[in-house]
């Protein structure tokens, strides 16, 4: 073997180790993008999984809410009102509208009632917390999307990377490859040389020389 079929051999040993270079580095980072998106979807997962057990939890806490509330008796404005003070604030109204000795029924003065005494305050807190947890899951929800959008805009730029990057490799080796070939043509000239400087050193005679006349391998074919 020759030296420029030595080295030929060598150049294209040396870019299927490059290429098999490349292959492994993308491989391998296509596996831990993969991975990441696996991690991430698991705890997204998670997530949503917490949120449903917090959920089925408090279900029972506002059916007994709602239980309650519905249970209270009902004034004449069409409120709800607590058991506890339904008999003194229903006298001390009566007390204030009905006049002595005027002989007329006593009526309650829906007006005067209370608002704080139509819902119980284990209803409040109830109703509270849920608008809360609503809230809280909307806000959860929309942090889910924004880091979905933002994942897949990162992997289009990664990927966009890739592409921009393996041209390059592409147009790095074909340079190469055109400069081997250069070179080797070179090579081979420059072997033509010397061989005819031997000869007319030698004293060989100048037709002999003539008729191996020397080619230039660069020009026009």
């Amino acid at each position: 073997m020759n030296y420029s079929s030595w080295q030929t051999v060598k150049g294209d040993e040396l870019d299927q180790h490059h290429l098999r270079q490349q292959h492994q580095h993308h491989h391998q980072q296509q596996q831990q993008h993969q991975q990441q998106h696996h991690h991430q979807q698991q705890q997204q997962n998670q997530q949503q999984q917490q949120q449903h057990a917090q959920l089925q939890q408090q279900i029972p806490q506002l059916q007994a809410g709602l239980l309650s509330f519905r249970s209270l008796p009902v004034n004449a404005a069409g409120k709800p009102q607590s058991t506890a003070s339904s008999g003194s604030s229903s006298a001390a109204v009566v007390g204030a509208t009905t006049a002595p000795g005027s002989g007329s029924s006593p009526h309650i003065d829906a007006s005067n009632t209370d608002p704080a005494l139509s819902t119980t305050p284990s209803a409040t807190a109830a109703v509270h917390k849920y608008n809360l947890k609503q809230i809280s899951q909307t806000k959860r929800a929309e942090q889910n999307r924004n880091a979905q959008r933002a994942f897949r805009q990162r992997k289009e730029k990664y990927v966009q990377d890739l592409e921009a990057k393996s041209q390059e490799l592409e147009e790095l080796k074909s340079k190469f490859k055109n400069l081997n070939n250069e070179n080797v043509q070179l090579k081979d000239y420059v072997m033509i040389l010397q061989r005819k400087i031997i000869e007319l050193t030698q004293g060989k005679d100048m037709d002999h020389s003539h008729d191996g006349s020397i080619s230039n391998p660069f020009g026009t074919k």
